[in-house]
């Protein structure tokens, strides 16, 4: 099979693997930490590909895929992640344009690869709740106890996420956040190597 059928027939798991090795070389040395498939908001929406330490989540459309969903998903994206980068086949181009804001990065995919059609931008519209919601138990009880916030063992999960949208600053949260989820290995957010 020719390169370029090869690269735009790839499935969505090939695509993450061409993106952590298109993005990583970019990128500091501390690079090689990626999640794929976090869950944001409760489970509700789940980010394809997030590197951790630039907090950059990374949406795939391949070939295959319709943009249907990706309104709703760019919404839990914008309250969330420092950048974001839509992954599209050429295809995609035009209608993706109309729906992503322009502070989204989108990254094409051709017969040459992937190519930056434009770059992320920072993300200035960054919600507590929605970065609290990404929290496990564990890691905002240890949140709100660096604050003097104690909370009861059998205190809700979403009570904890409320009480630590209510105390931690979006800076603080972003920075425990990129701490933590090196750390969270789990069967539907694993660790990736570079």
């Amino acid at each position: 099979m020719p390169v370029v059928e090869l690269v735009m027939s790839l499935l969505e798991a090939d695509l993450k693997r061409v993106v952590r090795q298109f993005y990583a070389p970019r990128r500091t040395s501390d690079s090689g930490s990626w999640l794929e498939e976090l869950p944001l908001m409760r489970g509700s929406v789940r980010a394809d590909l997030v590197n951790i330490p630039d907090f950059h989540c990374f949406e795939i459309k391949s070939e295959r895929d319709r943009l249907d969903r990706l309104v709703g998903q760019g919404v839990v994206y914008g309250a969330t992640f420092d950048r974001v980068t839509l992954v599209i086949a050429k295809k995609h181009l035009l209608d993706a344009r109309n729906i992503v804001p322009d502070w989204w990065g989108i990254l094409l995919l051709d017969q040459d690869g992937l190519i930056w059609h434009r770059r992320a931008a920072m993300n200035q519209g960054a919600d507590r709740r929605a970065l609290a919601s990404i929290l496990s138990r564990e890691e905002a009880v240890a949140l709100l106890s660096e604050v003097g916030v104690k909370a009861a063992n059998k205190t809700p999960l979403y009570a904890l996420h409320q009480a630590v949208a209510e105390s931690i600053p979006v800076l603080r949260l972003r920075a425990y956040l990129k701490e933590a989820l090196p750390f969270r290995i789990t069967d539907t957010a694993l660790a990736l190597p570079a």
